[in-house]
């Protein structure tokens, strides 16, 4: 069965309401995320090639960001329109900003052992929506230095690996958690019902690790997140996104 969502109810009362000032987050799979800011902007983060499991939605955006260039996250030629492409490993730390979006770089590991050296370099991506701080880790390969924390900064949104074989497993995902300290964490990169011959666990680990740190979780069902600023939990809650 697929994942069910874990979520805030006030962010599932204003999606009900229909309220249109609201950031909307939705997970096609794997490490691949739509965001569409209050003001249309639409932001496609790691696209995936039909390799994974997942279908490859149809979506157009404004922005495309890529945190390293493996197919199963760099699939550009799959998002409709025009959009501008960000490749991470290729930009510095400047901040780029489209239709009111700003994306900014922070390097990492795809790997922590140095046997995983030849998978390279992985981008975090820092997104300011809104005037929200959504961070993506792509496929981070370890926990992080002060130095990377640091350059992250606050946190609001984190979608994170928590598959473990080539990104960070379970347990040093909650680490990072513990690093960043987010108000909501999204998992991403497991085993789905989609990819059930893939070699990365499930989300099990990772959620068990975050009820014993006493992170919130709660389970309505969607493939979508609406977020506004104001609706932000206080308290550190996972959201597990059922893709879509």
């Amino acid at each position: 069965m697929k994942h069910m969502v874990l979520a805030l109810l006030p962010v599932m009362a204003l999606a009900e309401a229909g309220e249109a000032s609201a950031t909307s987050l939705r997970w096609f799979g794997h490490a691949s995320f739509e965001i569409v800011a209050d003001g249309g902007a639409r932001v496609v983060i790691d696209p995936f090639d039909a390799r994974v499991g997942y279908a490859v939605p149809s979506v157009t955006a404004d922005l495309v960001l890529i945190t390293h260039e493996h197919g199963d996250h760099s699939n550009a030629a799959a998002v409709n329109g025009n959009p501008e492409v960000l490749h991470g490993l290729g930009m510095d730390a400047a901040p780029r900003t489209v239709k009111g979006v700003s994306a900014r770089a922070v390097r990492t590991k795809h790997f922590g052992d140095p046997s995983g050296a030849g998978r390279g370099e992985n981008t975090v991506f820092v997104l300011k929506v809104d005037g929200m701080n959504i961070v993506h880790c792509g496929d981070l390969g370890h926990t992080l230095s002060a130095a990377q924390v640091k350059a992250i900064g606050p946190v609001d949104v984190l979608m994170l690996p928590v598959g473990g074989f080539y990104t960070i497993d379970g347990a040093a995902a909650a680490r990072v958690v513990g690093q960043l300290k987010p108000k909501l964490v999204v998992p991403m990169h497991y085993k789905t019902a989609a990819n059930p011959g893939s070699p990365v666990a499930g989300a099990e680990a990772f959620l068990e690790a975050a009820k014993k740190a006493g992170w919130e979780v709660r389970e309505p069902k969607s493939a979508t997140l609406k977020l506004t600023r104001a609706t932000l939990p206080k308290k550190t809650t996972v959201v597990v996104l059922e893709f879509r």
